[in-house]
């Protein structure tokens, strides 16, 4: 590089300890000229420090994008707490209670007492007999019909829709 131009600068004496300590102890700069084009150089280089060096982020950095980024990752976290107690209570209240299996084991109709064409009860029809929401009922009369050999069940496909009928054997 040939001398075209001088720039003379003005610093304090901490400031000129500082450097002179660095170039002394650093193989990476020999002179205090070359120290001085070097910060400079990656001063220009960096958009005044503001860009990515060396994987490291430096000087000023506008973190709007992130913060926002961490709050749309947080919102979503709270949904999803949200949506796994919902679950938690709905499956805690599947369990059905026994008295409600009892009466509704009672209220099914037998398979020797159905008229021909007739095919059992359904979930509604038992709720109504045994005063109980037909959800609750429902799932009382899968845990009978999937533990309890003398429950049955079959669906029939009537107008496109799947309909579930229920019956005990005896």
């Amino acid at each position: 590089m040939t001398k075209d131009a001088q720039v003379n600068i003005y610093l304090d004496q901490e400031q000129k300890d500082r450097w002179d300590k660095y170039k002394e102890e650093s193989s990476k700069v020999s002179s205090m000229a070359e120290l001085i084009r070097s910060a400079v150089e990656l001063y220009i280089e960096t958009d005044g420090g503001r860009e990515s060096v060396g994987g490291a982020v430096t000087g000023d950095v506008n973190l709007g994008g992130v913060e926002t980024e961490l709050k749309g990752i947080q919102n979503r976290l709270d949904d999803l707490e949200t949506t796994i107690d919902t679950v938690r209570r709905e499956v805690e209240s599947d369990e059905v209670d026994a008295s409600l299996q009892q009466a509704v084991l009672r209220s099914l109709p037998k398979r020797s007492e159905l008229n021909d064409g007739e095919r059992g009860a359904m979930a509604g029809e038992v709720a109504n007999s045994v005063d109980a929401g037909e959800r609750e009922v429902a799932k009382a009369l899968d845990i009978l019909d999937e533990t309890t050999p003398n429950v049955q069940s079959r669906v029939f496909e009537e107008g496109g829709r799947r309909l579930k009928y229920y019956w005990k054997q005896s």
